[in-house]
């Protein structure tokens, strides 16, 4: 439960969705995340977190040299895939 929590707030605030702290932990302001969450299925926006976060992790461990600017989480949840250079992948 508290991983999907952790996640749901790593989502709204990549998102922009306004995100406040109260006595019982972090409060979403319900209508501007629904409308993000509306957009697309959940299953794909958490694969597409678990890509971004693997991309920045394995270009930070595998090839720093390189520059690359990462995409958003945005897009990476509309088409979850990797994204790295294609010089960057391990064979």
């Amino acid at each position: 439960m508290k991983l999907a929590l952790v996640l749901s707030l790593f989502i709204a605030m990549a998102n922009g969705s306004p995100v406040s702290m109260n006595s019982k932990g972090p409060a979403f302001h319900i209508a501007s995340f629904k409308s993000v969450a509306d957009k697309v299925p959940l299953k794909q926006k958490l694969l597409g977190l678990e890509y971004y976060l693997r991309d920045k992790k394995d270009h930070e461990e595998l090839c720093s040299e390189i520059p690359w600017e990462q995409p958003t989480l945005e897009v990476y949840q509309q088409q979850p895939k990797s994204y790295l250079p294609e010089n960057c992948k391990q064979a």
